[in-house]
């Protein structure tokens, strides 16, 4: 991880850019939070994404926070991440044939089944459909629906299946899977982008919140059960 040494090469490389703060009575204060924002990130990859950033029409000194996105884009671009437009090609390149098997006993019963006719034909037909059905090794040649990456899938699931996301309107089908993909995307990359703190603190919250919702559930059950108990007391005393 970056320590603030690393921090302070990385702003050797933009403390020339227009706008720049930086000066010999605020660098170490600059430097802080740059650290605070980028120590848990590698040098090496704080160090390409700062040439990434450089390299692009991007000439004003940047915040923290546009570092680690460039960082984050990089590795985005390494996962091979697909785009909305390329994720909408997986969905409609999605059948794959997943080639069958057989066994050296379903080799020999095809291979005997091509001599024989009549009677003999049929029940040597019925002994190798017996055999396939129970052998774990032979399978038949199927197309099924694959998707070349889990964000796909996970898309076309949340959106209720493929049915769901398909139907004769194309132009409309994939301006709306592109949305649901482009927002699913946008979610998990800011949760992978989240500075250390603010995603334990987020984690902290939903605990937070989850105990509070069950304590407001057990205290509520308590007390409905508390007043069935008061009327049935009630009735009994009349």
């Amino acid at each position: 991880m970056a320590t603030k040494q690393d921090v302070f090469k990385i702003l050797q490389r933009i403390k020339y850019l227009p706008n720049s703060p930086i000066d010999e009575k605020n660098v170490d204060q600059i430097v802080e939070m740059f650290f605070v924002i980028l120590k848990d990130l590698p040098f090496d990859l704080l160090d390409q994404a700062t040439l990434f950033y450089l390299g692009q029409d991007t000439p004003f000194f940047p915040m923290p926070g546009k570092i680690r996105s460039k960082a984050l884009e990089l590795q985005m671009i390494s996962l091979k991440i697909p785009t909305p437009s390329e994720a909408w090609g997986m969905v409609l390149n999605r059948n794959t044939m997943q080639p069958g098997a057989i066994c050296s006993i379903s080799f020999r019963l095809r291979e005997e089944i091509q001599t024989l006719i009549g009677g003999e034909y049929m029940l040597k037909i019925k002994e190798l459909s017996a055999h396939e059905s129970e052998c774990e090794v032979c399978a038949p040649t199927v197309f099924r629906d694959s998707y070349a990456h889990p964000m796909v899938a996970r898309t076309i699931h949340l959106l209720g299946g493929l049915n769901a996301v398909l139907s004769d309107n194309p132009v409309a089908d994939r301006a709306r899977f592109i949305q649901a993909y482009s927002e699913l995307l946008d979610r998990e990359t800011a949760i992978v982008g989240m500075v250390p703190s603010v995603r334990d603190y987020i984690e902290q919250q939903e605990k937070r919140l989850l105990e509070d919702r069950q304590q407001a559930f057990e205290t509520g059950e308590r007390q409905q059960i508390n007043r069935q108990w008061k009327m049935l007391a009630e009735g009994l005393s009349r």
